[in-house]
């Protein structure tokens, strides 16, 4: 489903351009496409890491994220087990759950799609200064079964997002005034920390509830036949903001795999579209 602004005319080359570009959003990355935005974001990332390191006070967290296995099987996740994310102290991250979870679908492509169950504990600093990550036991520990994440706690909502990156910096407070400077620098945080397990919410559940409407709704990929749908509407006033107003089509319609192409401006609505007759 492709839902474009037009504040003039939609055939001239700027709304082409942004329906091309809406249209590829929507599209699998291909193989070069991914590398570039890597190396975008890689490059972003050691300028953010270069300012850091020449304040005083530290501008980044460094959210560890660490992926659980099934949802790695899931998602086919070969080489992505586990990712280091920085983001800027005061980010939406760091006090909505859409936020933080935004920030770790950006660095894991693979989870653009999939509904996230997070939860989270601090970081444990071994003797040579460096943070255990959960996950890389071996031998017994391994071969008992242990759950290295049983006491993480649930990052659920808002709330609990804004506490656990406060119990990040009270940590890095604690752990930083405890540690001497000199020999035992190293052992020093240079930044407050968080380890985030992230797991398959098989139950799709999240801050949103699910609408009334979807429930008991057909499965729309099982449809034998497309429905073509045909409309436009000029409301009174207008609709006083488009770009609102097209996040809000793409979330409502997007359990209902529709297609087709939606112009959306401050007059109204132009739509051809193509739903799944099953829903």
């Amino acid at each position: 489903m492709n839902v474009c602004t037009s504040k003039d005319d939609s055939n001239d080359i700027e709304s082409l351009a942004q329906i091309r570009l809406a249209v590829k959003e929507n599209e699998e990355p291909t193989r070069k496409e991914m590398q570039k935005l890597q190396k975008e974001r890689n490059m972003e990332l050691k300028h953010l890491l270069e300012m850091d390191g020449k304040s005083d006070n530290p501008t980044l967290y460094e959210v560890r994220v660490f992926i659980d296995k099934q949802l790695r099987d899931e998602t086919q996740m070969k080489m992505e087990k586990r990712g280091r994310v920085f983001v800027e102290i005061g980010n939406e991250a760091c006090r909505t759950l859409n936020g933080l979870e935004n920030e770790i679908r950006a660095y894991f492509r693979a989870l653009k799609k999939r509904p996230l169950l997070l939860s989270a504990d601090l970081p444990h600093v071994l003797d040579d200064g460096s943070i255990f990550c959960p996950g890389d036991e071996k031998g017994q520990a391994a071969a008992e079964g242990r759950d290295p994440y049983s006491k993480f706690w649930s990052v659920q909502n808002d709330e609990d997002v804004i506490q656990t990156f406060q119990k990040s910096s009270d940590f890095f407070a604690s752990h930083n005034s405890q540690i001497e400077t000199g020999s035992k620098g190293n052992l020093q945080l240079k930044r407050p920390s968080i380890l985030i397990h992230v797991m398959n919410n098989s139950a799709g559940t999240n801050s949103i509830s699910s609408p009334v409407y979807l429930e008991g709704m057909p499965n729309p990929k099982e449809t034998t036949a497309m429905t073509m749908l045909s409309f436009y509407s000029f409301p009174p006033g207008g609709i006083p903001d488009p770009d609102d107003f097209v996040l809000f089509l793409k979330e409502a319609w997007e359990p209902f795999d529709a297609l087709g192409r939606v112009y959306i401006a401050n007059e109204g609505i132009n739509a051809q579209m193509s739903i799944p007759s099953n829903v």
